[in-house]
């Protein structure tokens, strides 16, 4: 599904937060040649974990934001 919502022009922008429960999961991702999520929870979940990456996700948009109107 990563994959997929990844490759597709109407939703590669659409940022993605995984959260598993299988922790190998995230060396699987990182290490091969694919676009990395904007976030990565392990289960259980912690709210920090959660907002932390919350966080992160909104900054992401937003400096490709400013880089989207800074090239035009």
């Amino acid at each position: 599904v990563f994959n997929y919502i990844k490759n597709d022009k109407n939703l590669q922008s659409t940022p993605i937060c995984i959260i598993t429960g299988n922790p190998y999961l995230r060396k699987l991702i990182y290490e091969h040649p694919v676009s990395h999520p904007e976030g990565y929870l392990d289960k259980p979940i912690t709210e920090e974990g959660l907002i932390i990456n919350i966080r992160k996700i909104f900054e992401v948009g937003h400096q490709e934001k400013e880089a989207t109107v800074d090239q035009s």
